[in-house]
């Protein structure tokens, strides 16, 4: 039977630096605003921004295409010579936003070592402007800042660790209780093999001469 998945750790501090990306993204946001509102097709709202995010341009070109050619009838221009400078000047507008959109979604901010950043997808519109909800904190926790347990694989590679880490806290107490002074810039994985392992080629063997030279340690330590 399939094992349910399980939320494994969440980086509350890595959203926190991840949201931060925002004010780098926030003038860029705006300025993409005033060149959609210079279209004239509309005022921009959410639903413009989610189309610009998810669809791209491309039935915004429609729109305002089929606007220019509403506005070149309703002004009656019959020669072919004005309309084609119309369209033209109108042409540039929209290759310019087009661009503009284009750049900004290829967009990174600096982020130094930190490879996971905020994405326009994570950045929403609405009377306020633009924002990050709480809904969207939420999809940047899910999609970046939590590892979860997923398939059987996982949970068994999990559940074998941990069963190691519980039988190696075990094994250090036995050093520990000798009054073996511990390196405390040392590994204590590695003081474990010193004293209870050798190894044999790739496999790892335990040395039957240090179970009981650990008993009769501890012992003498005991009666100090």
């Amino acid at each position: 039977m399939k094992k349910d998945r399980i939320l494994l750790s969440q980086n509350d501090s890595l959203l926190n630096d991840i949201c931060s990306d925002f004010k780098h993204f926030k003038p860029l946001l705006e300025n993409l605003k005033t060149i959609y509102e210079s279209l004239e097709i509309g005022a921009f709202t959410s639903q413009i921004y989610s189309e610009i995010v998810y669809s791209g341009t491309a039935e915004i070109s429609k729109r305002f295409k089929a606007s220019i050619e509403s506005d070149i009838k309703k002004m009656g221009v019959s020669k072919s010579i004005i309309k084609d400078n119309i369209v033209a000047g109108s042409e540039t507008l929209l290759n310019q936003f087009i661009t503009y959109v284009n750049e900004l979604k290829k967009f990174r901010p600096n982020t130094y070592s930190r490879e996971k950043q905020l994405s326009l997808k994570h950045i929403s519109f609405n009377e306020k402007g633009f924002i990050i909800t709480p809904e969207d904190k939420e999809n940047v926790l899910e999609s970046q800042c939590r590892i979860y347990l997923e398939t059987d694989e996982e949970h068994t590679i999990y559940e074998d660790l941990t069963k190691f880490i519980a039988a190696f806290e075990v094994v250090e107490k036995y050093i520990t209780n000798t009054g073996i002074a511990m390196n405390q810039m040392a590994s204590k994985m590695s003081y474990v093999e010193t004293y209870f392992l050798t190894r044999n080629g790739e496999k790892l063997e335990i040395k039957p001469d240090m179970i009981k030279w650990i008993v009769s340690r501890k012992a003498m330590f005991q009666k100090q």
